[in-house]
């Protein structure tokens, strides 16, 4: 009876506090996987009631921030809005692969605005949430996923812009020592693709399809490039399809894993005046990654750099080792050479590497710079195939010499005695007359898979 009335009392105290849990049969999925139509945005996040960051720039600071927060707080809030075209029953959290927490109190009524965008998108349900999480108990880094529940099922939120509301946060102070990774001796090969030949264009840019503002992808026997002719706009980019490469196998492309490369380096070249009207403008681009753990681009998947106020090579180290969605294997990507364009232009690609980590790319980089294609592996050559033997002449046939009379039979020899039998360790032996085995060789002329 105990145990009974204590089970009554908790969930007496549950449904006073308005918590209520996704059913066992509820699968987590992803928001940006709703056949139907739920947009929202993220406003801010809170630490103990503080603002992070200003107010209503929440996917500005996480992005910065690499999706980490490391404090010391009690509470941990996020807040913004969603629209959706079924209604809006709850929402929650969960922590790490946890159990999803809904609570009635994260659910609010929200503003005209709100209700507007709603109106605007032609679906009928729209609600604020403000999603508080206790995270004073919490040690090392853990990550927290926010969920919505409507009336298809339970999702991450998903923001409008391409982002999904979570993060990961470490309590101050309690910081993991990281496992030393044993010293196996072995090391992952760098993946080294260069642009000179108009075969590996080809081979590389197979499936690169679907590329913003760019007209044409063609190799240059002059510079030994691949030459992107794009015109004007936002966000021109090139596909960098290491999925479909993969998935092809016959191109000398395999699913590169994320632990085993870490770095990247792309060498390219353009007109620096070329790109935008004001020459004191300065000319940037980004890089998006998938993998197959998750194949959306979005702004947390996104690496920006900057280049050079130079005609001269160009040299990108994208270090992805900081991003937490970094993991699984490499798939389809997307290289935003330039963020704008107000002018069209060309842009050279000459080089594409994998590296195991940051340090080993810069090292290949200042070798570059002072090599150019000399540090780069010589291919080894393709042997020569033997030469096909000439054919001879087949002999004259002269004619048959004459018949001479057969030789009279002459008395048969007189017997003479058996020899005697050589009784050596063997038995006897029998002579084995030798022959000469000629063996064809083929040769098959396979393209060096290019790493």
């Amino acid at each position: 009876m105990k145990r009974i009335a204590a089970f009554v009392i908790t969930l007496a105290m549950m449904f006073s506090l308005g918590v209520f849990g996704a059913a066992a049969g509820d699968e987590i999925l992803s928001g940006s996987d709703y056949i139907g139509f739920m947009t929202g945005h993220w406003d801010t996040i809170k630490l103990d009631g503080a603002i992070l960051g200003e107010d209503g720039g929440a996917v500005s600071y996480i992005i910065a921030n690499d999706s980490l927060i490391e404090a010391k707080a009690e509470t941990l809030t996020v807040r913004g809005w969603i629209v959706c075209d079924t209604e809006l029953i709850g929402f929650g959290y969960r922590i790490n692969k946890g159990a999803a927490v809904f609570k009635d109190e994260f659910k609010i009524e929200a503003e005209e605005g709100v209700k507007k965008v709603a109106e605007e998108k032609e679906v009928d349900y729209y609600a604020r949430f403000e999603i508080t999480v206790n995270v004073s108990e919490l040690k090392g880094t853990n990550e927290l996923t926010f969920l919505v529940k409507n009336g298809d099922g339970v999702y991450t939120i998903y923001t409008d812009s391409n982002i999904e509301v979570s993060l990961d946060f470490l309590q101050e102070g309690t910081e993991e020592e990281p496992t030393a990774t044993p010293d196996t001796g072995a090391k992952n090969e760098p993946v080294l693709v260069r642009f000179n030949d108009s075969d590996a264009a080809d081979e590389f840019f197979l499936y690169s399809t679907n590329n913003s503002h760019v007209n044409a992808i063609d190799f240059d026997e002059d510079k030994q490039c691949v030459v992107i002719k794009c015109s004007a706009g936002e966000d021109p980019n090139l596909l960098f399809p290491f999925g479909s490469l993969a998935l092809d196998g016959n191109l000398g492309f395999d699913y590169y894993n994320t632990e085993d490369y870490k770095a990247m380096v792309i060498i390219g070249r353009f007109d620096y005046d070329s790109v935008m009207f004001d020459p004191a403008a300065k000319v940037s681009g980004t890089f998006y990654f998938t993998t197959d753990e998750d194949s959306t681009f979005s702004e947390t998947k996104n690496l920006k750099y900057q280049y050079d106020r130079s005609d001269e090579l160009q040299y990108i180290v994208l270090n992805f080792a900081k991003s937490r969605f970094w993991k699984g294997s490499i798939t389809d990507c997307r290289f935003d050479f330039f963020e704008r364009t107000e002018q069209d232009c060309e842009y050279e690609i000459y080089f594409f590497g994998l590296f195991e980590n940051v340090d080993e790319a810069n090292s290949f980089v200042a070798a570059y710079k002072e090599g150019g294609d000399s540090v780069l592996p010589t291919p080894e050559p393709t042997p020569e195939p033997t030469p096909t033997p000439e054919v001879t002449a087949a002999p004259e046939v002269t004619e048959a010499p004459a018949v001479t009379d057969a030789p009279k039979a002459t008395d048969a020899p007189k017997a003479t005695e058996e020899p005697a039998q050589n009784k050596g360790c063997g038995g006897f032996v029998a002579a084995i007359p030798a022959g000469v085995l000629t063996l064809a060789a083929a040769l098959a002329l396979n393209k060096k898979k290019r790493r």
